[in-house]
């Protein structure tokens, strides 16, 4: 038998399960209704449904496309299973078969990465949800009324037993808070109880707090499918009422809601060994962004880990994210600088304080800050010779940087990077005319302690991963990165882990009103 299209998907509505029985002389295909197991047809030599290359007395059962046959060429089509007998199987025998070939169907595989599974747009006839309408034009994502809520319990969790949910409402674009929610919990609401408390929730990036927000629950009455308000309907996923609108996150009334869920992506299976590194994903032949499986160096389990596979070429590991305005993982952090303490998740963009297994175990040369909101803002810098990991060379308080040059600077500045409007502000993003990248950078001379290392950053701030100066030079900025200080600042913005000075200004921008957005680090 010959196949058209192999890897075409199985379609459990249209298609059908053959049967190609042959005794030695006579040859027929018998087409069954994969659904019910009922016959679909008998075909014979006369309407072109032959098998002209048996000669042998045998029965072949299998699964398969059956909508392209040609005359005297064979069965045409994705072969799906295929079972031999050397004696020739009644027609009862075949029935029998069906429902355990049936069985052994495998699952479509799910889809991965940030999957729409509820988008309800108002207006219009039938845009209001009815009683447990979970599926919704299901197979047409882009559909103002689309819904996969049915499919969520088969979508994946993260390796912590959670979901990792996104409201998305699209019309808060540009406003204070933003137009997402993100958050984990345990609970599948829709299989959940009507009114039965969210568990495990676990906030990610929720600014929305608003009418007692506690996650994604199954509605108790009949205004909405889920909400996420233990006192009313706010945040409604599936609204069956119409309150003007959709009721958003409270106290806004929207016109649109999507939902996403955040699965693991499978990793492509290549022969060889198993990959370390992002870079060697690359290499084999990944070219899609998003979390993929590494093997630690040495053994251990494998761990997830964002790979951005687009910026100049790909194979960047995600190690460390560092969240706007946070003081987590500011200059005075040893936990995760020096000690490598797992934090949060480096395996998605969620936008949180994290360090994952890579930073103490992925090789690199090139370094690479990348704003976790806008990938298309980054800088990033070629060392001249391949480093262990992060933490080798932070543990060891060695100062690492390379001069930025035309060879060394492989993309981007420090003014490229996602930040809030500066426009207003008297100083700019102008970088210094020698600068220095790498690990303990700093601006000028003078003794400061970084993460538990002594007399590593020197002048008035410094970055445990960064970009400085090192030499005397005003108007101009003179120190940027993470794991940042101002002047040994400790408290307030002087104690954000994002930090930056402007030579002649001290800490103005950060202290005003300029401030970076969440950095990831990635290495190559």
């Amino acid at each position: 038998m010959n196949s058209n299209s192999p890897m075409a998907p199985f379609n459990h509505d249209t298609d059908y399960v053959v049967v190609a029985r042959t005794d030695g002389s006579s040859r027929d295909i018998t087409l069954y209704n994969y659904a019910d197991g009922t016959q679909h047809s008998t075909a014979s030599a006369t309407d072109g449904n032959t098998l002209s290359s048996v000669t042998n007395a045998d029965t072949k059962i299998c699964m398969g496309l059956s909508k392209l046959r040609y005359g005297n060429q064979g069965f045409s089509g994705s072969i799906k299973a295929l079972a031999v007998w050397d004696t020739r199987l009644t027609d009862a025998e075949v029935a029998a078969l069906l429902p355990d070939f049936r069985s052994k169907w495998p699952s479509p595989p799910s889809p991965c990465g940030r999957v729409l599974i509820s988008r309800q747009t108002a207006g219009g006839d039938g845009w209001l949800r009815s009683d447990a309408e979970w599926s919704v034009n299901p197979h047409n994502s882009s559909a103002a009324q689309f819904s996969i809520l049915d499919q969520l319990e088969g979508m994946g969790r993260s390796s912590d037993g959670k979901f990792l949910f996104e409201l998305y409402w699209p019309e808060l674009e540009g406003s204070p808070k933003g137009p997402r929610q993100m958050w984990k919990q345990t609970s599948n609401p829709v299989t959940a109880a009507g009114g039965a408390a969210v568990s495990g929730y676990e906030a990610v990036d929720a600014p929305y707090t608003a009418e007692c927000w506690v996650g994604l629950e199954r509605h108790g009455d009949g205004h909405t499918l889920l909400d996420g308000s233990t006192c009313s309907w706010w945040y409604s996923v599936g609204t069956r009422s119409d309150y003007s609108g959709m009721p958003g996150p409270s106290p806004i009334v929207v016109a649109q809601t999507e939902l996403y869920v955040h699965t693991l992506c499978p990793v492509p299976k290549f022969f060889g060994p198993p990959k370390s590194t992002c870079k060697q994903h690359m290499e084999e032949g990944a070219t899609t962004s998003g979390a993929y499986n590494l093997a630690p160096v040495g053994g251990g389990s494998v761990y997830s880990a964002y790979c951005d596979m687009t910026t100049d070429g790909g194979g960047w590991t995600l190690v460390v994210k560092v969240k706007s305005q946070s003081t987590t993982m500011n200059w005075q952090n040893t936990a995760q600088w020096r000690d490598a303490t797992l934090l949060g998740d480096t395996g998605s963009l969620a936008d949180e304080d994290a360090l994952g297994t890579g930073y103490a175990n992925v090789g690199f040369t090139d370094v690479m800050l990348q704003s976790i909101t806008d990938s298309s803002k980054s800088v990033g810098w070629r060392h001249p010779t391949a480093h262990d990991n992060v933490q080798a060379i932070v543990q060891a308080c060695t100062k690492v940087t390379v001069e930025l040059t035309e060879t060394t600077r492989l993309f981007g500045t420090i003014g490229e990077l996602d930040m809030t409007d500066h426009s207003t502000n008297q100083y700019r993003m102008n970088e210094c005319s020698t600068m220095y990248a790498g690990f303990f950078t700093h601006d000028s001379t003078g003794g400061r302690t970084m993460a538990g290392c002594s007399s590593m950053a020197s002048g008035y701030a410094g970055a445990v991963i960064g970009i400085g100066r090192e030499t005397g030079e005003d108007y101009c900025v003179s120190s940027f990165g993470v794991g940042s200080q101002y002047g040994g600042g400790t408290s307030g913005n002087t104690g954000w882990a994002i930090n930056y000075h402007w030579w002649g200004a001290g800490n103005w921008r950060m202290t005003n009103n300029g401030y970076f957005h969440s950095l990831g680090v990635f290495v190559r």
